[in-house]
């Protein structure tokens, strides 16, 4: 079971949402999935868009760069 858990950061309603999954059993638990690096740069939404527009109209080495760009810094569900 994967769901995305959402928490107050401050009082003046700021969200952040982390990809958690949950275990049951004696070594169960609530886990923050392997793939959220909360300590990464990450791109803002403008800065996504425009790099997944470069990697829509890109080819060869440039494409694959871009994605390994966008998947290391873009959104956890970003689809390309």
């Amino acid at each position: 079971f994967v769901a995305q858990f959402t928490f107050s950061l401050t009082a003046t309603s700021q969200f952040q949402t982390y990809p958690i999954y949950t275990k049951q059993g004696a070594a169960g638990g609530i886990f923050i999935m392997d793939s959220y690096k909360p300590y990464n740069n990450t791109l803002t939404s403008y800065e996504q868009k425009k790099l997944k527009e470069m990697y829509d109209a890109a080819e060869g080495e440039d494409k694959k760069i871009l994605e390994r760009i966008l998947r290391k810094y873009g959104a956890c569900k970003l689809e390309l």
